[in-house]
This record gives structure tokens, sequence and C-alpha cells, in this order.
């Protein structure tokens, strides 16, 4: 288990080990109260980084300014975990937490904003299927004192994996989150 979400056959390791590393250190640099880490059954692209929904079913709509949760549908969620800071400032496991995802057409998503559906909580969605595809993604929403950071991490498959694209998740920060892991407890 990674997270405390359970790896699947077509899990890369090493990839997994990535988004271990990635996500653990994006908390210990911003140290939320919470956080909810989602993997999404194959991989997704970096058109999804703050991706609202559809409007008239067919144009993409993407908000910058009130971000809303991706609108992945329920079934592409194949696990999610969510960890809750403790009073000595370490992480626990505390399950599954709620269904943020919208359930409906992805018009519907459009009033799923991460400040109502998700306060202060950091949002962090994995690819699966990443043995197949031989490729990987991470994306990521955290709280930070004036407005959402969203990013996007993607890997491909080497010895070791490589990252192959970064948006909004810049060498140094990257850097700095390897330095910052935190731990976890109950995973």
């Amino acid at each position: 288990m990674i997270l405390g979400i359970q790896t699947y056959d077509d899990d890369n390791v090493d990839f997994i080990a990535e988004v271990d590393c990635v996500i653990r250190g994006v908390v210990g640099m911003y140290t939320p109260p919470r956080f909810m880490v989602f993997r999404i059954n194959n991989w997704f692209g970096d058109n999804w980084l703050q991706f609202t929904g559809k409007a008239l079913g067919a144009i993409g709509v993407w908000q910058k300014t009130r971000a809303t949760v991706p609108p992945f549908v329920q079934n592409r969620i194949t696990a999610q975990s969510l960890f809750e800071r403790s009073s000595d400032n370490q992480y626990v496991h505390v399950g599954t937490g709620p269904n943020i995802h919208n359930d409906g057409p992805s018009s519907h998503n459009f009033g799923n904003h991460v400040l109502t559906t998700a306060p202060d909580t950091s949002l962090f969605w994995y690819s699966g299927n990443s043995k197949r595809n031989g490729r990987g993604s991470i994306m990521g929403s955290t709280p930070s004192p004036k407005k959402y950071w969203w990013w996007y991490l993607e890997y491909v498959a080497a010895d070791p994996w490589r990252l192959s694209k970064q948006i909004d998740f810049h060498d140094n920060e990257l850097a700095l989150a390897r330095d910052r892991m935190v731990t976890l407890i109950g995973t």
C-alpha cells in the first residue's frame, strides 16, 4: 500500500514510488490540515489541470479564478484516501474520505468548487495502469495563503522513471519537496 491506497497489478512500483515522494513532499512543504489522494484508472493528460467541465456537452471550460474539482467520473476513481494532521503534526490515514467528485454530467461540475467542497485540503490525483502504459501522471491542488497551487507532472518509463513534463511545478520545488517528505501513520 502507498499513502493508504491499495496498489494494483497494473501499477509500476517505480512510478508509485515517485507518486509517494511527490505527494509526501508537497504535504511537507505546505502542511495542510488534511489531504486526499485519488487513483484514476488510467493515464490522464495535462488538459485535466483546472478543467471544469463541458458546456453544452461539447465546449471545454477551464476556470482559473474559482477552481473546481476536476470532473473525473466516479467510475474512473479506483481508490481514494483521506489523511488528517494530528496534534503532533504527523498525518494519520482516516479512511476514504468524502466523495468530492461530481456524479452527473460534467456540466454539473461548474459549482463543485474546491474551496467549498474540500476546504483547507490538498488534493492529489495519480494515474493507474502505469505498468502497461509506460507513463504516469500526478496532479495536485494545494491551498496556500492567497490561492490554490495547481500543478501537473508526467513521467515516462525509464530506469529510473524520468520526468517528461512539468506544469507549474519547478525543479527547485521538486527538490524542496524531496527534502520535506512527511511521515504518514496508519498506511
